[in-house]
């Protein structure tokens, strides 16, 4: 049986062709990073989602406990406390940690940023938040985390210590250049991460949830819980 040429149609030319791809290509171009800041909102918009959660767990916490606020988890200095919000050292169990009695179906997951590359096991300190915290100083805890010393010397920090509590960071999403353990120190430079458009997500202790750019936790006025 013989065909029509009429009804096969016309193949594409090498011009044609290359003409489509270039097309293609231009979209793609076009698409990729319309694709990756809707990817970074959804990221952003899950991770903020991570720290309400927490900061509802925190103010259970403090509301059990005579408004006193948990230990910060430190890797030095302090070393592992049963009272460390998070169990994040070699050894421990995170699901032993003081915040977790007060999370609803709790996953390990809900302490990474999904879009943190970095938390790794690898280097330690294996999740994504911190928890503000500064050395005592002249046997004064300037907050917000309860200080405990490896001598069980305890420094409690209270919620009702916290001066103005809807401007002051009590949980941060951590850059990834500075977070080595569970407590954010502005006092060392430790910054808040920019990985959603620039901005990361912090918790207040009234526990509402705002996207700030890594210059808001250079500032005493959203670090210092006394100030």
């Amino acid at each position: 049986m013989a065909f029509d040429r009429d009804q096969m149609g016309r193949a594409f030319t090498l011009t044609e062709l290359l003409v489509v791809i270039a097309v293609i290509g231009i979209l793609a171009a076009l698409l990729l990073p319309v694709l990756k800041s809707a990817k970074q909102r959804a990221g952003g918009t899950t991770c903020a989602n991570n720290l309400r959660q927490l900061g509802l767990a925190f103010t259970l916490y403090c509301d059990s406990n005579g408004e006193t606020f948990p230990a910060p988890g430190s890797a030095g200095v302090y070393g592992p406390q049963r009272e460390d919000w998070i169990w994040w050292h070699p050894g421990r169990d995170v699901t032993r940690s003081a915040v977790v009695p007060y999370l609803a179906n709790f996953n390990a997951t809900l302490f990474r940023c999904p879009q943190d590359s970095w938390a790794s096991p690898k280097r330690g300190y294996a999740y994504s938040y911190s928890f503000t915290s500064y050395n005592v100083e002249d046997e004064v805890n300037p907050g917000m985390s309860t200080i405990i010393t490896r001598d069980r010397k305890v420094y409690a920090f209270k919620m009702s210590q916290v001066k103005r509590p809807a401007d002051k960071i009590m949980l941060v999403d951590e850059d990834s250049g500075t977070i080595d353990d569970s407590r954010w120190a502005p006092e060392y430079g430790n910054r808040i991460a920019g990985r959603h458009n620039g901005k990361g997500p912090v918790v207040f202790p009234d526990a509402h949830v705002q996207m700030v750019t890594p210059e808001f936790g250079t500032q005493e006025a959203h670090t210092k819980p006394t100030f």
